[in-house]
């Protein structure tokens, strides 16, 4: 037995299957189906898109340039040092605080990356999003079938982003 911590060191100890349990049992939830990314697949998503327009507040270069050199050597792509605000994308999401908020925009800058990338993805033809699915999702772990997430690719125009906590 764990004991209690974190819900989100539940992969830590015990990968997807444990994710899935936690959350079931502690929300009341049922969930079966789980996608494992790391930020290599972000990046590749990111790339295959062709780039997302991300907009970088001034407080937020120096946390973003600390984990430039890291995303660098994991994922390769530019290690060049942010001097001004400009669009980035992969680096943004990573950054846990900046200067003038602190922790508290963190999950929206995840949100915000993962919102232009279905935005941007939503204007594409069918035939470049399958494209891309097979280049990205051996990447990824998933306990769905490649069929089940073909089929997601496929109906991504109908899905919308809230302001709310889902979908």
């Amino acid at each position: 037995d764990i004991g209690l911590d974190k819900i989100t060191h539940a992969y830590a100890y015990g990968g997807p299957s444990q994710v899935l349990y936690v959350l079931n049992k502690n929300l009341d939830l049922n969930i079966k189906e789980v996608v494992v990314v790391n930020w290599k697949s972000v990046a590749d998503t990111v790339d295959a898109l062709g780039g997302l327009d991300i907009e970088i507040q001034e407080s937020e270069i120096d946390e973003m340039n600390k984990y430039i050199e890291d995303t660098y050597n994991t994922i390769g792509g530019s290690n060049e040092k942010i001097s001004s605000p400009g669009m980035q994308a992969v680096t943004y999401a990573r950054i846990r605080k900046d200067a003038a908020t602190g922790d508290f925009r963190r999950n929206e800058r995840m949100k915000i990356v993962v919102k232009a990338t279905f935005e941007k993805a939503k204007t594409m033809k069918i035939r470049s999003l399958k494209k891309i699915s097979k280049e990205i999702l051996p990447e990824i772990k998933t306990n769905m079938s490649s069929a089940d997430m073909m089929g997601m690719v496929l109906k991504l125009t109908s899905y919308e982003m809230t302001d709310s906590v889902g979908w």
